[in-house]
């Protein structure tokens, strides 16, 4: 970008400066044009001395942002076990078959990023700052991801776990119990569902452009004086965890009986077993009129175990030039 000065014939221009409305760059030059790449917006001022008498003139400069730097949301993935393993090396097991106050899915928003950036040394109006010329949704060989897993008794409609979700509920029996293949359906909408999941809140968190790394990088500049990537990097850290405090909310309360694809309505019973006894349960109609439900055979519960914030990695790349 160039600064160009006019002025009557013989004019000398000296005292050339940028001024970001914090930060101020000096130049040295005598040209009635002062150039160099810009990375932040700001005015652009000089002297012009003519005929012993001198004028301040100025010009204020406004830097577009850069295109192909927002991130893309990335599409859920299950993984084909009980178990799941986040970024952090956290690892999270689903007990089979399901138990009282424990989980029957699971899903890790594992965040990541890296950039490159460099400082503007050409002596120009934004000699000094520092920028990020590159973005990454990966760093050192991890990608971002958004895997989930749901326990394998819903997976399977043989399972004894499965079988005896008895489909009785309805408004005329409010007592009765989901079936399996809505309990399922709850599951998978719970965690990668389109309408209301964990997978959507990181979806439209990283879709706002506020939050959105990438953009935030693009538009991150250090001031002059600067030696590292913390400009940057402090930014992309914030929106990160802007990113994953979205994901943490729990849909429909953390109720995988509430259908969290119909504005979380819907609220059935739904039967644990007993692992010592699982083989030797009645049918579904005698299960749902027990009267030992005090009994360590069978029980009934109506919530999930708590669930946890996202894992995140916010190792950065080295510095390059």
């Amino acid at each position: 970008m160039a600064f160009t000065a006019t002025g009557p014939s013989g004019s000398t221009f000296k005292n050339w400066n940028f001024s970001d409305g914090t930060n101020t760059v000096n130049g040295s030059g005598t040209s009635n044009t002062w150039s160099g790449t810009m990375v932040t917006s700001g005015t652009v001022s000089v002297t012009v001395a003519s005929n012993g008498q001198t004028a301040n003139a100025s010009a204020s400069i406004t830097v577009n942002k850069r295109s192909n730097f927002a991130f893309s949301a990335v599409n859920p993935a299950q993984l084909a076990s009980n178990s799941i393993t986040c970024y952090d090396n956290s690892l999270h097991s689903l007990p089979s078959p399901p138990v009282s106050g424990a989980l029957e899915g699971y899903s890790c928003a594992d965040l990541t990023y890296s950039f490159n950036f460099t400082t503007v040394s050409d002596n120009g109006p934004n000699s000094g700052y520092e920028y990020a010329t590159s973005a990454s949704d990966a760093n050192l060989g991890q990608p971002t991801k958004f895997e989930y897993i749901v326990v394998s008794d819903l997976l399977s409609a043989s399972s004894t776990f499965y079988i005896h979700q008895c489909g009785t509920y309805s408004s005329a029996d409010t007592s009765g119990f989901i079936a399996g293949s809505q309990l399922r359906q709850n599951a998978f909408d719970h965690e990668q569902g389109s309408v209301l999941s964990h997978w959507t809140e990181y979806r439209d968190a990283q879709n706002n452009s506020g939050n959105n790394i990438g953009t935030v990088l693009e538009t991150a500049v250090g001031a002059p004086g600067g030696a590292d990537n913390s400009f940057a990097k402090t930014k992309g850290d914030a929106a990160l965890n802007r990113i994953a405090q979205a994901v943490s909310a729990e849909p429909c309360g953390g109720l995988v009986n509430k259908d969290s694809s119909q504005s979380c309505k819907n609220l059935w019973s739904y039967q644990f077993l007993a692992i010592s006894v699982v083989w030797d349960l009645p049918a579904c109609p005698a299960l749902s009129v027990r009267s030992d439900r005090n009994e360590s055979h069978i029980f009934h519960a109506l919530g999930l175990g708590a669930r946890r914030k996202p894992d995140n990695d916010r190792r950065q790349r080295t510095r390059t030039r």
